[in-house]
């Protein structure tokens, strides 16, 4: 009796467990898995996972994958790591490089460029202004968007005498005048008059360069025989003396006549001046 008791009791332990058991279980929350919750390329392979994990669905990613495991589509083919998107012309802006756009164009500066002045594009397309040249200098005189002076010349400036600016800091010197004063760097040259020299005959220099005629002496005279171009007593520079025939001119102003040829002789005949042949 007391052993069917205890066997009794003992079910009922074991019920009243199993129920517990049960109650709990049924307490306990359910959690659903949710489909298609994640899609991760693996080794080239797609696979789609529900929120617990479990592969739903599984397939060849035709264009690869990146490096996050995200699968590259039909646009965007996998290069490397990384998916590309193909560039379209508009997209850049500009034309393509292969499949890519180009890179973004930086612009150069003055610096860079090595101008000091004046403009020039910047590499970009864009006009670039470097500035001005400080005075003397001017942009672009010996080389491009460089600032240099170039020295001008005395025959440039049009001297002709004394000293001249350079133009560039310098000085240039542009001679002396043969005649006359230099005035505002030219020759300035008064000629002289035979009243200013005292000359009375004769073709003195006019201190210019040019020649005076003053006249000449009455017979019997002669100019600067005692003082220079004034008329003197004449001293004669040539005589009938060795001489045959014709006239010569002694040097006083007046013929002097050497006697004649006898037929057939002619003076000067035999190619002598004032000989008979």
């Amino acid at each position: 009796m007391k052993s069917k008791l205890r066997f009794s009791y003992g079910i009922a332990l074991i019920s009243f467990g199993l129920l517990l058991s049960c109650g709990e279980d049924s307490a306990a929350p359910q959690t659903a898995c949710t489909s298609a919750a994640e899609v991760r390329c693996e080794g080239l392979v797609l696979r789609t996972f529900d929120s617990c994990g479990k592969v739903e669905d599984a397939q060849v990613c035709e264009h690869g994958c990146n490096e996050a495991g995200d699968a590259c589509g039909e646009e965007q083919p996998c290069v490397g790591d990384e998916c590309i998107v193909p560039c379209v012309g508009e997209d850049c802006g500009e034309p393509c490089e292969g499949d890519e756009c180009p890179a973004p164009c930086v612009p150069q500066s003055c610096d860079e460029l090595g101008a000091e002045c004046g403009a020039l594009d910047d590499g970009c397309g864009t006009l670039l202004l470097c500035g001005d040249c400080a005075s003397p200098e001017t942009c672009g005189a010996v080389e491009a968007n460089q600032c240099d002076c170039v020295p001008t010349t005395c025959e440039e400036a049009g001297a002709a005498c004394g000293s001249i600016s350079d133009g560039c800091g310098g000085t240039l010197e542009c001679g002396e005048c043969e005649f006359g004063d230099c005035e505002a760097n030219q020759c300035v040259c008064v000629p002289l008059t035979c009243e200013d020299l005292n000359a009375t005959c004769g073709e003195p220099d006019d201190g210019c360069g040019g020649t005076l005629n003053c006249g000449g002496c009455p017979a019997f005279s002669s100019c600067g025989s005692e003082v220079p171009w004034q008329c003197g007593v004449c001293v004669q520079t040539k005589t009938c003396f060795g001489l045959e025939c014709g006239p010569i001119d002694n040097g006083c102003n007046y013929p002097e006549d050497c006697g004649s040829c006898g037929a057939p002789l002619t003076c000067g005949g035999g190619g002598v001046p004032n000989r008979c042949g």
